[in-house]
């Protein structure tokens, strides 16, 4: 199965957040490549969990593109500019 992994600075120096958007899961690790060895692990983990109490495992299509945008936060939602 392959899922898209955000890594992003923690709070601690050397520390590095991996989020696995397709099960939902937030992990940690020291630098990138523990993140991503904890957001190897992780995932299996929730997954596992998930089908024992009889739910649909979360997966991402084949082939996706992942982005990014920028929100203007400025206007409130339903008004316009």
């Amino acid at each position: 199965m392959r899922l898209t992994v955000l890594l992003l600075s923690g709070d601690d120096p050397g520390a590095c957040i991996a989020f696995v958007p397709g099960p939902d899961v937030v992990t940690q690790g020291e630098g990138i490549e523990g993140a991503l060895t904890a957001a190897c692990e992780t995932p299996v983990l929730a997954t596992k969990e998930m089908m024992e109490r009889g739910e649909e495992a979360l997966t991402e299509p084949k082939g996706a593109i992942v982005g990014a945008i920028d929100v203007d936060t400025s206007v409130p939602v339903g008004t316009s500019a």
